[in-house]
């Protein structure tokens, strides 16, 4: 995925196969952990581009 700034794989015998990424798209930065997940990098993937798209920054006016 090309906003994935770096990740690391992992296993133990009660968590199963376990992934954490990051991704940074210019001032957001997510962070994905997934437990026992078959299709972890596509599932990273998609949460990615889902929540890169869903997401707006404002700030109110009046709290400056």
């Amino acid at each position: 995925y090309d906003l994935c700034i770096g990740g690391k794989t992992g296993y133990t015998k009660k968590a199963g196969r376990t992934l954490v990424t990051c991704a940074s798209n210019g001032d957001l930065d997510l962070i994905c952990v997934t437990f026992r997940c078959p299709e972890d990098f596509e599932y990273h993937e998609n949460l990615y581009k889902l929540y890169f798209k869903k997401y707006q920054y404002f700030f109110d006016l009046d709290t400056f």
